[in-house]
């Protein structure tokens, strides 16, 4: 008899571990980003429960890059996603070294994992004079593969 309620318990111990984990997995989920949109008109972020954040080029006000632990480039946006990451010595699981962190006015913005393709796509565009006057993708692109933790102001707007 105590043996069976011994198993009881561990049964019902186990499937409670199991269906947090579930739920846990199904929320985190729905905040992975499904879209990264990079193009004429600006930078945008969709994630799974619709939540959006974008910026477009004029009102962009300054540019950062931000390398938060053990630099190790995720090539790809299923490497950076939520449900993703590795942990460990490279920071909490699911979660890109480096944010490239796009400020603009009136308190709107984006922030985008770092990943070499993003980082791609955006230094592609904002090497545009038209759109990020002054921008250097060089300097950019060092500040990225180089890796010293911080932040790194990549791209001030100048005020006259």
């Amino acid at each position: 008899m105590t043996g069976l309620v011994v198993t009881g318990v561990l049964v019902l111990t186990l499937a409670g571990v199991w269906l947090a984990a579930r739920v846990c997995r199904r929320e985190l989920g729905s905040r992975s980003i499904t879209d990264i949109r990079i193009d004429d008109t600006g930078v945008g972020k969709t994630r799974g429960d619709g939540y959006t954040e974008s910026v477009d080029w004029y009102e962009m006000s300054r540019v950062e890059l931000v390398h938060r632990y053990g630099r190790r480039a995720a090539p790809s946006l299923r490497d950076a996603s939520l449900l993703g990451g590795g942990g460990g010595r490279r920071g909490p699981p699911g979660q890109a070294p480096s944010l490239l962190v796009l400020h603009g006015t009136d308190g709107r913005g984006c922030v985008l994992p770092a990943t070499d393709e993003v980082m791609e796509r955006f230094l592609h565009r904002a090497s545009d004079p038209a759109l990020l006057p002054g921008f250097d993708p060089v300097g950019a692109a060092e500040a990225h593969h180089g890796g010293s933790l911080g932040t790194h102001v990549l791209w001030e707007r100048r005020t006259p």
